[in-house]
């Protein structure tokens, strides 16, 4: 009776739409973009083998799903997630001046 309820339970939550909405704030050049790009990647790899300890909903296995969602409002750029992926498994620039700060 037990597993029934869970198991209904699970069906209920999959279909109720949650979405969670992330602001990360920082200076330029700080690494947001880096940050944004490997949390989405890991969160939507969480059931083949990523790893997030201190998300209690992915440690728990609560988290039931990530998906990627098109922007509906088209004054708000879209995040450049494939292209900030493609720059963190790409090599990194090499010979670019550094700044005095």
């Amino acid at each position: 009776m037990k597993r029934l309820k869970t198991e209904l339970n699970a069906l209920v939550n999959r279909g109720v739409d949650r979405h969670l909405r992330l602001a990360v704030t920082g200076l330029s050049r700080s690494g947001k973009t880096a940050f944004i790009t490997a949390l989405v990647n890991q969160l939507l790899n969480i059931h083949t083998g990523a790893r997030l300890p201190l998300l209690s909903a992915a440690r728990e296995e609560r988290l039931l799903g990530v998906k990627r969602v098109p922007q509906r409002d088209f004054g708000i750029p879209r995040f450049t997630y494939d292209e900030g992926l493609a720059q963190l498994y790409g090599q990194p620039p090499c010979g670019q001046p550094r700044r005095a700060g």
